[in-house]
């Protein structure tokens, strides 16, 4: 009896023991596991995927292969900021890239109209993720990006970024292209619509292109459809004048011009290369016809695909110009049908010579004065005038004479449609002919005017086209000066704050709409020598103060290039607590002393060779979690 009372508690005690023993296990095993995957999760969000954490009872190890002391320190710090500093045992490893050994980091954009692909290998320290998303917005929203991107822990190449920057700038403003993308160059393959389109990419890409970076650029432009094909040439006493000339390739256009300079035409010479030749002795038929216009006192050839048309002046003899004709359909290929057109003066019987005349001003205001046969032909011209210049920027004086031949309203259709085809000029219509004279900032003008009025106008009215081309001004565009863009960023950053995370270099909400507007400003102001500062207050340890200050400047600095700002130039600098502006002993002070300046760099000089290499390069290192 006694025995038992002995022996029951003990059997209790033991298996009350044996139960904690194995909670206890069981506890230790929830907190191994808990710790790890947190801490991995941890890993993830920060981008160190070369790092990983395993656990030992309480023991955390930080376990992988870091670039730098910058990376191991901010992995420690990641996995510190998850569990008590105490428990974690470094077991990383710096790699050894003293044989100078680094990948070949690039990247290839592939463009249509449809799908964009990135493939290629970049460094772990640059913003992949940032990356891509820059490269969503620069495609639209309604292209799907195929990421084939892969990562390696080395080092950031110089100018790697940069050209970064500048492909996304490319996939912008091209609509299929193949970007190719290494450290230091990047190199565009790509179609333009036109040559001015193809001028215009070359000068926004040389213009966006920042130090350091070498631009390659091949940009092919698709020959345009030319219907019909043309070639027009005036024969006048004082010489010959081009007004129309069409070729299929450069080979062609060399032919023809080499024709043309046999004869005493003035200025000089082109001709639009494009498709749609109609016979492959087009040139040779330009030399024969030129020849049978030579012979003539005065006249004009106009040849409009297989047809060729020459116009001689009216006091040529009928029989000269016969032979003339004769002469010009032996020597020419059976395709080629020729229109002699010897005219006769016209004349409006007890009136005189009809004009009207329209105007063109420089500044888009076009003046039309003449007469109009009937009133319904008024009403379509006012409503063809107002289509063309605007309803606002037309002026009128007609007049109505019912003796006007029943083709008038023609001509002056014609001659409204040629106008608006000039910058500035002037277009006199008559009972012989139509002279259209101005300036254009189109090259092609001159021969779509040509193509128009060979279309409208009736085989046996003539006219002159005498327009120049003057490419367009280039608009300067005003660039404040450094010290006036530095007066518009210290003005947003008295009213307002860069703020970070406590404890961290990651910028706040707040902090994203300020660099937001600070972008802005930074897009008018081009290359400035520029210093980006973060400074700390006095809690906490100096050192820890001073990395936590160089990151918060790096983040700043990681912030305005994912913007799509030039930074070639900018260097961020940390200084942690060495310049306070307040005193460290209140909050107010404390708060005042934690901020980001930008400051000017009046000497690049002065600056340090690893101050140039942080602006380079994007660590991001955890900080002392009282600041």
């Amino acid at each position: 009896m006694r025995l038992s009372w002995v022996i029951y508690p003990l059997i209790s005690f033991i298996i009350a023991a044996c139960l904690c023993v194995l909670a206890a296990g069981v506890s230790v095993r929830f907190i191994e596991e808990a710790s790890k995957d947190a801490i991995n999760q941890s890993f993830k969000e920060a981008g160190l995927t070369w790092a990983h954490a395993e656990a030992d009872g309480l023991q955390v190890f930080v376990i992988g292969d870091a670039i730098d002391d910058a990376e191991r320190f901010q992995a420690i710090s990641v996995a510190g900021s998850v569990v008590d500093a105490a428990r974690l045992v470094d077991q990383t490893v710096l790699l050894d890239n003293d044989d100078g050994y680094s990948p070949n980091f690039s990247l290839e954009i592939l463009k249509n109209l449809s799908t964009v692909s990135v493939i290629g290998l970049m460094p772990t320290t640059s913003d992949r993720a940032g990356f891509l998303k820059e490269l969503a917005k620069a495609v639209g929203s309604d292209k799907q990006v195929s990421d084939l991107i892969t990562v390696a822990a080395y080092p950031s190449p110089v100018n790697l970024e940069p050209a970064l920057r500048l492909a996304l700038e490319a996939v912008e403003q091209t609509e299929i292209a193949k970007i190719a993308i290494s450290a230091g160059s990047v190199s565009v393959e790509t179609i333009a619509n036109s040559l001015d389109d193809k001028r215009k990419l070359q000068t926004s890409l040389g213009r966006s292109t920042p130090k350091g970076v070498t631009l390659f650029l091949k940009i092919s432009v698709p020959r345009p459809v030319i219907s019909p094909f043309v070639f027009r040439a005036i024969k006048l006493e004082e010489g010959f004048r081009l007004e129309a000339c069409s070729a299929l390739d450069a080979e062609v256009q060399g032919q023809i011009l080499k024709s043309i300079m046999a004869y005493a035409f003035e200025g000089k010479q082109s001709c639009q290369i494009g498709l749609g030749m109609p016979d492959v002795h087009w040139p040779k038929a330009i030399q024969n016809a030129l020849k049978a216009l030579d012979s003539l006192a005065a006249g004009s050839l106009t040849i409009t695909d297989t047809e060729i048309k020459l116009v001689a002046d009216a006091a040529t003899p009928q029989k000269e110009f016969d032979l003339v004709i004769d002469n010009l359909n032996t020597v020419l290929p059976d395709v080629y049908t020729i229109q002699g057109v010897l005219p006769k003066p016209k004349v409006v019987c007890g009136r005189g010579q009809a004009e009207f005349i329209a105007t063109l001003s420089p500044e888009g205001l076009a003046q039309f004065r003449g007469p109009i046969k009937t009133t319904v032909n008024e009403e379509v011209f006012q409503s063809l005038a107002k289509a063309r210049f605007g309803k606002d920027a037309v002026y009128t004086v007609l007049s109505l004479d019912e003796n006007l031949p029943t083709d008038w309203s023609i001509y002056v259709m014609a001659g409204v449609e040629a106008l608006s085809l000039l910058k500035q000029g002037i277009v006199t219509i008559t009972l012989d002919e139509v002279e259209v004279r101005g300036r254009t900032e189109h090259e092609t003008a001159k021969a779509d005017i040509t193509n128009q009025l060979i279309e409208k106008l009736p085989q046996d009215y003539d006219f002159r086209v005498k327009v120049e081309y003057a490419p367009p001004r280039k608009i300067e565009v005003y660039v404040p000066s450094a010290q006036e863009c530095l007066a518009q960023i210290n003005g947003l950053l008295s009213e307002r704050k860069i703020n970070f995370e406590p404890g961290s270099d990651r910028v706040d909400l707040e902090g994203h709409e300020l660099l937001d507007d600070l972008a802005d400003v930074f897009k008018t102001c081009g290359e400035i020598p520029l210093e980006i500062a973060g400074h700390t207050d006095s809690q906490g340890r100096e050192e820890m103060n001073q990395k936590l200050s160089q990151s918060r400047a790096q983040a700043v600095l990681v912030e305005l290039q994912r913007r799509r700002i030039l930074t070639s130039s900018f260097v961020a600098k940390g200084y942690g607590e060495s310049q306070p502006i307040a005193p460290n002993d209140t909050e107010d002070g404390r708060e005042t002393n934690r901020r980001i300046e930008f400051n000017l760099i009046h000497d690049q000089t002065n600056l340090q060779p690893d101050d140039l290499a942080k602006s380079k390069s994007q660590p991001k290192e955890a900080a002392d979690e009282q600041n």
